[in-house]
């Protein structure tokens, strides 16, 4: 018998719907995307197992990157088509943000699907959320270690990410 996922990749896929609309995260995701190599559905999963009040160590990132190679790789070409149909037909480009947007989510059930594990075995392990570092700080970390260099702008978009994620919590528990 298959165990229940502790998250749902329709969960996620709503939160991160939702927290990319707000304030300044959907500029500072593509800015990290695209001068740090950040994937932004990663940032989302992290902000997102943040709300969770789960962390994950650097081994579950290392882990993730290496599961969304492909998907990745396909992405990136993707963008590149849609950026460059950009100036052609309406109906063209709109159709590629579309299929981007289908790669998106079947990205986003990768990233579920590979770290239901290290959720399991992290959550265990994190009674006290408050006195462990963000998901958004480890995960800038493994891919600061990757190009070998930890620039302080990496490290300072990654912090304004994280305030204004922590400002759409508090809006939506305001909300409440």
């Amino acid at each position: 018998m298959k165990s229940q996922p502790i998250i749902s990749s329709d969960e996620y896929w709503n939160y991160a719907l939702n927290v990319y609309g707000f304030g300044q995260i959907q500029a500072l995701c593509l800015t990290l995307q695209d001068e740090h190599r950040c994937n932004v559905n990663v940032l989302l999963f992290c902000c997102y197992l943040d709300a969770l009040k789960i962390a994950l160590k650097h081994t579950a990132f290392e882990t993730l990157n290496i599961a969304l190679q492909p998907s990745e790789l396909e992405l990136h070409q993707h963008r590149i088509l849609r950026r460059n149909a950009k100036q052609g037909p309406t109906d063209t480009y709109e159709s590629l943000k579309q299929d981007e947007l289908t790669l998106e989510r079947k990205q986003q059930k990768i990233i579920t699907e590979t770290m239901q594990s290290f959720i399991a075995i992290d959550a265990e392990k994190n009674n006290n959320f408050a006195s462990l570092q963000s998901n958004l700080l480890v995960y800038a970390s493994v891919q600061a270690s990757a190009d070998s260099v930890v620039t302080a702008k990496l490290n300072q978009l990654i912090l304004d990410l994280k305030n204004q994620h922590q400002s759409f919590i508090q809006t939506e528990n305001d909300a409440k």
